[in-house]
C-alpha cells in the first residue's frame, strides 16, 4: 500500500506538471496526504503484528488474524478515503470508518 501511494503520488506530481492547475495541485495534495498518513501508520502496525506474533508463541490463532485483516482493510479504506475527498460538507465513508478501524485495531494490538 505504501509503495503503491508512493508511486501515484509521483505520477499524479508529473501530471500536475505537465497540466498545472488548481485541481491538479488538489489531487496531488490529496494524494500526498494519503501517502504521508499511510506512512505514519504502517510501520506502526508492522511492528504491532511481529511482537504479538513473537508473543504468542508464532500461533497467534484466528482472532488475531481477523484482527490483522481488520487492520489492514482500514488502512486501505482510509488512503482510499483521503485521496478521494468528496466536495463540501459530505461525510467521506471510507476515511471515517478506516479511521475508526485503524484506531479500534491499534488499540486492540497495543
Amino acid at each position: 500500500l505504501l509503495f503503491v501511494l508512493g508511486l501515484k503520488t509521483s505520477l499524479r506530481r508529473q501530471a500536475a506538471a505537465r497540466n498545472p492547475g488548481r485541481v491538479a495541485a488538489e489531487k496531488v495534495a490529496a494524494m500526498s496526504r494519503a501517502h504521508g498518513n499511510t506512512s505514519e501508520y504502517v510501520p506502526f502496525f508492522a511492528i504491532l503484528f511481529l511482537l504479538v506474533h513473537y508473543a504468542c508463541d508464532g500461533q497467534p490463532g484466528m482472532l488475531l488474524d481477523i484482527v490483522m485483516v481488520v487492520a489492514t482493510v482500514s488502512r486501505v479504506s482510509s488512503a482510499y478515503g483521503i485521496a478521494h475527498p468528496l466536495p463540501g460538507d459530505v461525510k467521506n465513508f471510507p476515511r471515517y470508518y478506516g479511521a475508526v478501524g485503524t484506531y479500534a485495531t491499534g488499540l486492540i494490538l497495543s
